[in-house]
């Protein structure tokens, strides 16, 4: 027997020669040697939508981002060669490197490493926070009267007939998130402008 050779993760070559009774004519025989890689991490992490919080490191495994995107691509590529990687979008699994699409809101971009010889897996999780571009109203209200025309969120300017001395506007964003302001003043959404 040969004395003990060292395997590392991936392929080890060990060679065999045999030389003839002759010293001259000699066969050399290759065997490759695999042992399972263990290692589950990722050496680089990056979405299309740019960088995340904190930076990429491959200890850390929860990032977040906010953008203004519509769709993403992420890259994610294993220290291990022979480790697998799965990319799931809001729970389905995506095609790394390929565009998918955002909703508004909470994304969560999920990369699963499992090692070679399938025990440690390790979780990298992106929550991409998409910004919303909608800035119209689902209602105007004023306090006495109707406007002309009928509110529609696709009219953009309406005409009020009244008596009164002052009047209150209760404009409602369509988007939660959305700032309305009432003549410079920033109000809340659904509620009456002082």
């Amino acid at each position: 027997a040969s004395g003990s050779i060292a395997l590392s993760d991936g392929d080890t070559m060990i060679q065999v020669m045999v030389t003839a009774e002759d010293g001259v004519t000699t066969q050399t025989y290759t065997l490759s040697a695999h042992r399972t890689g263990q290692d589950a991490s990722l050496m680089d992490l990056s979405i299309s939508t740019g960088g995340f919080d904190p930076l990429f490191d491959p200890g850390t495994y929860d990032y977040s981002q906010i953008t203004n995107a519509t769709s993403l691509a992420a890259s994610a590529f294993s220290t291990d060669k022979y480790a697998s990687v799965q990319l799931r979008i809001n729970g389905a699994i995506r095609p790394l490197n390929s565009e998918q699409s955002l909703v508004i809101g909470r994304n969560t971009v999920v990369v699963s490493v499992t090692a070679e010889d399938g025990v440690p897996t390790r979780v990298y999780s992106i929550v991409v926070t998409r910004r919303s571009s909608d800035a119209t109203l689902s209602s105007l209200v004023l306090s006495s009267g109707a406007i002309e025309p009928t509110f529609s969120p696709n009219v953009l300017s309406y005409n009020h007939t009244t008596n009164a001395v002052s009047l209150t506007v209760t404009p409602t964003t369509n988007y939660e998130h959305a700032v309305v302001e009432v003549n410079g003043s920033i109000v809340t959404s659904g509620i009456a402008s002082a």
